[in-house]
């Protein structure tokens, strides 16, 4: 699996002849207002949701395990996966764009689905994806998610994680999935910018945490 998703990263970079270095012009369309552009949200409304939806099991929890697992030295290549990773993110986001249909409604959807049904013609491998994104959804969107959030509460606060699921996690789903589609993109907005800042605020030992990562990288070879 690990080579064939590294090796997708470095063939989609080299094919698209490395868009890594368009990578400030990107930052700066996600964040300028089009009022001429088409669809559902704004440029940063979408960034904000795809911000959303990464931010999670595996930045957080995939990370965690890769240390627990190979020792400091594991962030390294997370990072240089991440960096070849932007062209794979980048194909797809393009193949969504360019695949999606709009509802009578007027709504704007699409996904890997419709890249496989108009792109590629494949229909029964479009709805074989469906059916098996949705039953990952149930292990890797929810169960891995929950129980972090449910573990993490626990030995901070000392909270049951029966408490935290029943009521909380499960409120808060329901929330998120009763509610309409336009006001969870305005909390994404707002909350997903804070959640980064938090996250990545500057600690007095980042430089040695830095330096210990490329020399645990290094040895690991």
């Amino acid at each position: 699996m690990i080579i064939l998703l590294l090796g997708t990263h470095i063939f989609l970079t080299i094919r698209l002849r490395f868009p890594q270095r368009k990578i400030f012009q990107a930052i700066k369309l996600s964040v300028k207002k089009d009022k001429k552009a088409t669809g559902d949200v704004s440029q940063f409304g979408a960034l904000a949701t795809a911000l959303a939806a990464t931010i999670g099991t595996g930045n957080i929890i995939g990370v965690a395990t890769a240390i627990a697992l190979g020792g400091p030295g594991a962030v390294f290549w997370c990072w240089l996966t991440g960096v070849f990773g932007i062209s794979t993110k980048y194909a797809e986001g393009l193949l969504a764009v360019k695949y999606r249909v709009k509802t009578k409604r007027g709504q704007m959807i699409g996904g890997p689905m419709y890249a496989l049904e108009k792109g590629l013609g494949w229909k029964w491998l479009a709805v074989l994806f469906a059916i098996f994104a949705t039953l990952a959804s149930f292990g890797i969107g929810s169960t891995v998610q929950a129980n972090a959030i449910s573990t993490l509460v626990e030995n901070q606060y000392n909270v049951s994680p029966y408490i935290t699921l029943s009521r909380f996690t499960d409120n808060a789903m329901a929330l998120k999935i009763l509610r309409c589609g336009k006001r969870r993109r305005m909390v994404r907005k707002m909350w997903v910018p804070k959640r980064r800042t938090i996250m990545g605020h500057p600690h007095r030992n980042a430089l040695n945490a830095v330096k210990k990562l490329f020399i645990a990288s290094i040895v690991s070879l």
